[in-house]
């Protein structure tokens, strides 16, 4: 019997909006908001995750997460603390309300960047990326690629990494540089970070329903499953609540919100464009 899932039906109301019916009324009700709730519906349902039951195919998928791993770990996160942490010479100092949602934010900011909380080695600390890493070397033994695409990465020799080697490819390129480029700002920063933290644990829920029953295959659905829930109880209304604060004390010029709204539609469909194999 095929495994389902729940999904939502596309809309064109913004009063019907799905995954981001609990963000900000400014993002609720910009004119791009259906279609990046929609596009959202699109990464959780990519076609890749339903074909994870071929062997194959499932290899490909672990392969493209520890790109997107790498990414999140190097730029996003990293991005999005910065631009927090700075945005706080604009206020007083924290009161207990936005105490609190630093707080809870600084928890993100460890459970993604320098934790053991995926595989609970007792002096284990560091980035999700090598919990990724992990997982796809338990596949099988691709050492030297890893090395090889952390060291072109590092160097930004994406030319030789484009001809070379798995981990990246065209379409992986292009997300990767346009990640780059929006982490620059804060508002973009927020929104994209908001919008993974809120994603990626549904899309690994449909992974999780499909992938392959192989032995091998058991730390990246152990990886998973630590991230859903942790990105659903925790870094997603971390992330939520910080953005609806941001907005609420900062005056945000219509051109700025705009700009992160298209920027957060491109992202999105960039990372969609990672999933074609």
């Amino acid at each position: 019997m095929e495994k389902s899932i729940q999904t939502k039906q596309h809309t064109q109301d913004n009063k019907h909006l799905y995954y981001l019916n609990d963000t900000h009324k400014q993002i609720m009700s910009h004119p791009l908001a259906n279609a990046i709730d929609n596009l959202i519906h699109d990464w959780i349902n990519a076609p890749l995750f339903y074909k994870s039951g071929d062997t194959k195919l499932a290899t490909k998928l672990v392969e493209i997460s520890l790109s997107h791993t790498y990414l999140f770990s190097r730029y996003t996160l990293p991005s999005y603390a910065g631009h927090v942490f700075y945005s706080l010479r604009k206020l007083p100092p924290a009161d207990d309300h936005l105490g609190e949602i630093l707080k809870t934010n600084s928890n993100v900011f460890h459970g993604e960047l320098f934790t053991n909380n995926v595989f609970h080695h007792p002096d284990a600390c560091h980035a999700h990326y090598y919990d990724m890493k992990k997982a796809l070397l338990d596949l099988e033994d691709k050492t030297d690629l890893v090395a090889q695409f952390e060291q072109c990465m590092q160097s930004e020799d994406y030319d030789h990494l484009i001809n070379n080697n798995i981990f990246m490819n065209d379409a992986l390129l292009e997300y990767a540089l346009f990640i780059q480029a929006i982490t620059e700002s804060p508002l973009t920063s927020f929104l994209i970070t908001l919008i993974s933290e809120k994603t990626i644990p549904e899309s690994y829920k449909t992974i999780l329903h499909h992938i392959t029953d192989a032995p091998c295959f058991g730390s990246f659905k152990y990886f998973i499953t630590r991230h859903i829930n942790l990105d659903n109880d925790e870094h997603g209304p971390a992330t939520c609540n910080w953005m609806n604060f941001y907005l609420d004390n900062n005056t945000i010029k219509e051109s700025e919100l705009d700009h992160a709204m298209e920027c957060a539609l491109k992202f999105i469909q960039l990372r969609l464009k990672t999933y074609e194999v």
